[in-house]
């Protein structure tokens, strides 16, 4: 008995984390209908709901034999449309590239939309899917062309964005679908140090490369200084220089 209440105790003082990821989605439409086996009297129930979430639009198909929170859910949405709903982290890949995804009924929430600020929820979301890619954020159309180049010569797959609030919507929903992240300090639309510092904090093990700037020491001294205790961020002030020797160094090193 001594055993087991350390047990539980051990597991309710240790954080678990990882197991689900949280969607806020917006409810669009409901598909509806029951079907009674007059034999077995068994209730089928067929529903569905359509969706807008950050991941793009999607078909939800509800399974799940609670019918009381089932009828609950239905009574929310007559009335409300912001949700949240609870992606298995396992299962975060399938959600964002599947058009109709099933869910347990349970899995999703009431939000009170009154007090939900969702302006930053729904943009275009560019789904990553095979094989992990290296995320690179650079404005600099010459230097993207010789980033794909290097990156590509090296037998990875790229993304680049443009956009670092962009960048990060896409980063924080699927980190694990990413090798590196290369970024230039001159990308447009953010505090540089904030941006990539939340990089660094949502995927601690997903080395981060930052350019500096050409021919300013200053600048360059100072992203060293910012980013000189987060073991994943690497800053090179000439980003192009030895690339292809740092990618493949830090790539070796976090298998």
């Amino acid at each position: 008995m001594k055993k087991i209440f350390i047990t539980l105790f051990v597991l309710l003082i240790i954080p678990i984390t990882g197991f689900t990821r949280d969607y806020v989605v917006n409810y669009v439409s409901e598909n509806y209908q029951e079907e009674t086996d007059d034999f077995k009297h068994h209730l089928q129930i067929y529903h569905s709901i359509q969706i807008t979430s950050i991941a793009g639009q999607k078909i939800l198909i509800l399974k799940g034999d609670n019918y009381q929170y089932r009828t609950w859910l239905r009574e929310y949405i007559a009335t409300n449309k912001t949700m949240i709903i609870k992606v298995p982290d396992d299962d975060n890949n399938n959600f964002i590239s599947s058009k109709a995804y099933v869910i347990d009924v349970t899995s999703i929430y009431p939000v009170n939309e009154n007090k939900w600020d969702n302006a930053d929820s729904f943009s275009r979301l560019k789904v990553i899917e095979g094989e992990k890619h290296i995320l690179i954020v650079d404005s600099n159309i010459k230097r993207k062309k010789l980033l794909k180049q290097i990156i590509e010569d090296l037998g990875y797959p790229t993304t680049f964005m443009d956009d670092s609030i962009e960048a990060l919507r896409m980063f924080k929903v699927q980190p694990g679908n990413f090798h590196m992240v290369i970024v230039n300090c001159d990308i447009p639309n953010s505090n540089k140090t904030d941006f990539i510092g939340k990089l660094a904090i949502i995927s601690p093990q997903t080395p981060i490369i930052v350019g500096g700037a050409y021919n300013n020491k200053k600048n360059n001294e100072k992203l060293i200084s910012d980013f000189s205790k987060m073991e994943n961020i690497i800053v090179k002030p000439v980003i192009l220089k030895d690339l292809s020797k740092t990618i493949t160094k830090l790539l070796k090193n976090n298998v």
